[in-house]
This record gives C-alpha cells, structure tokens and sequence, in this order.
C-alpha cells in the first residue's frame, strides 16, 4: 500500500474491518470470530459498499494528516483499500461488488512481525467486544 498509495488520482483507506477505527464494521457484523460468507447480508453489504466508494470515516489515530497527504486525498478519485482480514471475503466481495480490480499478497510472518514492531499495530489482540 505504500507505494500504491502515490499512483495519482488514487488515495488509501487503511484496515475498514479494523473494529476500533471503524465502529460501523462491527455493528454491521464483522466481528473478528464471526468471519464467514453469507448469501444474503444486507448490513455487510451496506459497510463494504461505503467503502469500496471511499464513503466512510476512519478514527485510525495514526492516519498521517501532513499537508502533501492532505492535497494528494483531495486531488483523488479512486481509492485502494488494503484489508488484513478479507482472504475468506475475497471471493464474496469479487462476486457482490464492481471492483476494478484485485491484488492478493501473502507476506512471509517474519515480515509481519516485523512491520508490527515497527508500526506498534499489534491486531486485535486487546480488543474489548463486549465493552465496544
């Protein structure tokens, strides 16, 4: 995503499954465990739509608000949308939605864990479901 993010007329959104940064994953039904394909699942549906149009807010604290991050959102019509989570939705999303087009990458764990030291993302690991 980080070097997708800089094709011009394009702009990011970062993990819209993530249940902290975008409380309307979770009411809609995304919740970690509960994963899976369903025929008929308006409110997913609903979610996935906002943000395949890039109509959704994020409350990600690190979402970078410099000034060249700013004009190159503002300056942008299409979007790219990086999900962690998707693998098992891929084929659903492919099915309900027009998307342009796909990218699947697999990452080597150490890579993973490395990008996690680095960044401080660390999952959902500390997520409080019952208190969200």
């Amino acid at each position: 995503m980080e070097l997708l993010r800089w094709l011009p007329r394009y702009t990011t959104l970062f993990e819209p499954l993530h249940l902290t940064w975008f409380r309307k994953a979770y009411i809609a039904g995304f919740q970690r465990e509960l994963i899976y394909l369903l025929e008929n699942w308006p409110e997913g549906e609903r979610y996935l739509e906002k943000v395949l149009s890039g109509n959704i807010v994020s409350k990600n604290p690190y979402l970078r608000m410099y000034p060249k991050y700013i004009i190159h959102r503002l300056l942008s019509n299409k979007i790219i949308v990086k999900f962690v989570q998707v693998n098992r939705l891929l084929p659903w999303i492919q099915e309900k939605f027009n998307v342009r087009g796909t990218i699947f990458v697999i990452r080597h764990s150490c890579a993973v864990i490395s990008s996690q030291l680095n960044t401080g993302f660390y999952g959902y690991a500390y997520f409080d479901y019952h208190n969200f």
